[in-house]
């Protein structure tokens, strides 16, 4: 076909529009796109489904224009028209090949693959198709292994030291800001990766090699146009570095860790007053145990609130058992209006317990420590304190509950 002759076409068309003879003028630009499409004339294909003559053009929607928008380097419609076709026609052979072909360009090789998957099992005997097949397969094998090793690669950065992270971090940062980064890849001469990591040069050697082994970065083996090598990013690397930093272990619990010795446990008294809990009846014991381990350990932590909480929950079941001891087992509290009400022990919290002990005035050379717990337990067990008068719970406060709860576990056991 001429131009002389296409113009020619698109008037008659246009004239059929005109005259409101809209199916006809369809129908008529349809057999015009597919005349042209066996001609290869793709620039006047994409023309035409340009122009005025192919509204609304949802309604021209074809194998060919798709076709030809692509060749013309329209990616995006071309792969929105293949998409909407196919899913009218989801065994169309050719649509899934050539839909395949834009999700390679694009890199969406796990899309791809599946596409052309899916055609070779509709025509298994297309070479093309086979061809094709056989090359994403190769692709995708590839990719996964890639996938695979950047996955382990994850597992070194829980060994690296702040400084070789901090650099890391500062290389990942600088690198998603480069213009050029695409696809996680950028060409980096030394000078470059030093720039990158904020390294000296001799120092941004050694962790360029150290980064390639471990998996942080990967030597693509190709080069730009001034022969630079072009590096991949671990495309995992990113993200996981955001989560490195909570899962490095506050220096209170390793300090703590390094405490934890059955020396120190001795010159803390835990033998001897873990040797008092355990003439406790079982039923006590087993709950005292547990919360004297929890607050030694917690203590050697530096854990301020659990210390807190866990004097109080130990000085509780201390004074319970006591209260048996001495067949206190009925609690009196006077009310409003001269009113006495009678609880039964194991009703009664800490609070209530000191309460009835003050108003008896047992235990009155030990309220020196009950009254350190049981001030400090009421005024941090709930954080409104801390927030309604911004005084934060100090080591002080939880290493004055813990003495407490030693001396009182002295005295009553």
């Amino acid at each position: 076909m001429t131009g002389k002759e296409f113009k020619a076409e698109r008037s008659k068309i246009k004239g059929l529009r005109s005259c409101a003879q809209i199916d006809q003028a369809r129908t008529f630009t349809v057999l015009l796109i597919e005349r042209l499409f066996q001609e290869r004339k793709f620039t006047w294909i994409v023309e035409l489904f340009h122009s005025d003559l192919c509204t609304p053009q949802e309604r021209f929607y074809m194998f060919e224009v798709a076709y030809s928008l692509n060749e013309l380097g329209y990616v995006d419609d071309s792969e929105y028209i293949y998409d909407c076709l196919l899913r009218q026609e989801p065994d169309n052979s050719l649509i899934l090949n050539n839909l395949s072909h834009i999700k390679r360009q694009k890199n969406q090789f796990r899309d791809a693959f599946e596409l052309i998957q899916r055609a070779r099992e509709l025509v298994p005997q297309d070479e093309v198709i086979a061809e094709n097949y056989h090359q994403l397969l190769a692709v995708v094998q590839k990719q996964e292994s890639l996938r695979e090793n950047y996955a382990k690669a994850l597992n070194f950065l829980g060994d690296e030291d702040d400084f070789v992270l901090e650099h890391l971090k500062r290389f990942v940062k600088n690198l998603q800001r480069e213009p050029d980064f695409e696809n996680n890849r950028l060409a980096m001469s030394e000078w470059t990766f030093g720039t990158l990591s904020e390294a000296e040069l001799e120092y941004a050697r050694i962790l360029r090699q150290d980064w390639l082994a471990k998996g942080y970065i990967r030597d693509t083996k190709q080069r730009d146009r001034q022969l630079t090598p072009i590096y991949e990013l671990n495309p995992f690397l990113p993200e996981e570095l955001k989560q490195i930093e909570p899962r490095q272990l506050p220096a209170k619990w390793i300090k703590g860790l390094e405490t934890l010795s059955i020396e120190h446990l001795d010159r803390l008294a835990y033998f001897s007053l873990l040797r008092k809990i355990r003439t406790m009846e079982k039923k006590f014991r087993d709950i005292a145990e547990r919360d004297l381990n929890e607050l030694f350990f917690n203590y050697l932590m530096k854990n301020e609130k659990a210390v807190i909480v866990l004097s109080g929950s130990l000085l509780e079941v201390i004074l319970v058992y006591y209260c048996e001891q001495k067949e206190i087992t009925k609690l009196y509290f006077q009310r409003k209006n001269n009113r006495t009400e009678k609880r039964d022990l194991y009703e009664c919290d800490l609070a209530e317990i000191l309460q009835y002990l003050r108003e008896k005035k047992v235990l009155s050379d030990l309220f020196v420590h009950v009254g350190n717990i049981s001030r400090i337990y009421r005024n941090y067990i709930h954080p409104g304190r801390e927030l309604r008068e911004d005084e934060l719970l100090s080591q002080s406060n939880s290493d004055l509950c813990f003495l407490s709860s030693l001396e009182i576990i002295k005295a009553l056991l």
